[in-house]
Parts: structure tokens; C-alpha cells; sequence
């Protein structure tokens, strides 16, 4: 159903273990009457957009691993077709799979318009719940759901932008690292 593996594999995943618990917070706070009576119709906006900010994320990390998957296919002159994910792991021995898919990474960003719009959503989405923290506070001990799906949120934009950062400098290193040593670190003998 959902493809972990391969390049950005991680960030899916994190993407759903913060996201998912951040939508089923947040449609608890717009259930709760309580919500709606403490913080009034402002928390109940903020609680409806979070939802919709929380989905907005999901499906824009299945859009680019899809993206990255389709360009390593691509450029490896394979098809990922039939619902199988193709994986840089069958790329050609003779070339550098990790200079691959920072190149179809650094494409995406550079010149893909969903990616374009989602950095501004993204930034929007971390603004939101930080004044949706503040609105949260009203309720602290009538309900939780409001803060607890806020807080979900700036985490992950916290840990998204931790993983892009540190994702790219360890594909960077064994980029690096194999144009170095093209059989393996562990084939270097010294004479």
C-alpha cells in the first residue's frame, strides 16, 4: 500500500507516524463541544485547518518519493509499473546510485511546481499551529486534542526539516564516499 523503502523511504514514514495521530487529534478537538465552548469558533477553524494541513503533508510525501521513484526509473531507463516500486538498488553496478538520486532530488526541487507550492504550504502550516498553540492554551485541562494536534505539527516541520538536512549530507558523504573507493571502502588496501 505505502512504499517505505528506497530513497525517502524515512520521510514517508515520518510523515505518517506524525501526521496521522496529528488529523485524529484534531477531529476529536472539532467532535468535542468542549473545544468549541472554551476556545470558541477561532480554535474550531484552526482545528478544521490543521486537518486539512495534516493531509495536505501525507499526500505530498507520497507525491515526491513517487516523483523521485518515476525520475530513477527514468533515468535508469526502467519503468516502475505495475504498482512495483522500483528501487535505485537495480540500478547498473557501473553507476553511482546515490549521485543518481541526489540529482533527481535536486530536479524536483529546483524545477517541480508541487514542490514549489508545498514549500510555501509548509511554511504556512508551521505558522499556523504556532498561533494555533496559543488559541490551544484556553482549553489546557478541558481537552487536549487542540494543543496535542498542534504540537504534533511543529514537531514535524522540526524533524522534516532535521531529516531533509540530514538525509542530504549522508547521500552527499556516500556519494562521495563511492567516487572514492567504487568497489567498496572495504576493498582499500594501502601499498
Amino acid at each position: 500500500l505505502v512504499n517505505v523503502s528506497g530513497p525517502l523511504g524515512g520521510f514517508v514514514l515520518l510523515t505518517m507516524i506524525m501526521n496521522m495521530p496529528s488529523v485524529i487529534y484534531a477531529v476529536m478537538a472539532v467532535a468535542d463541544p468542549s473545544v468549541e465552548a472554551c476556545g470558541g469558533p477561532r480554535l474550531q477553524h484552526f482545528c478544521k485547518v490543521d486537518i486539512a494541513l495534516a493531509l495536505i503533508n501525507l499526500v505530498f510525501a507520497f507525491y515526491i518519493k513517487q516523483r523521485v521513484d518515476e525520475g530513477l526509473a527514468r533515468r535508469l531507463g526502467g519503468t516502475p509499473s505495475g504498482g512495483e516500486p522500483f528501487l535505485p538498488t537495480q540500478a547498473p553496478a557501473t553507476r553511482s546510485n546515490r549521485r543518481l538520486v541526489l540529482k533527481e532530488v535536486k530536479t524536483l526541487l529546483l524545477y517541480d511546481v508541487g514542490f514549489a507550492v508545498y514549500f510555501f504550504v509548509f511554511v504556512y502550516a508551521f505558522a499556523t499551529n504556532v498561533h494555533g498553540l496559543s488559541l490551544a492554551r484556553y482549553c489546557y485541562g478541558e481537552s487536549d486534542a487542540p494543543h496535542a494536534a498542534a504540537l504534533l505539527q511543529i514537531f514535524y516541520a522540526v524533524l522534516a526539516v532535521q531529516y531533509a538536512v540530514c538525509w542530504s549530507c549522508i547521500q552527499m558523504g556516500a556519494a562521495q564516499l563511492e567516487s572514492c573507493f567504487p568497489s567498496g571502502p572495504w576493498s582499500w588496501r594501502p601499498r
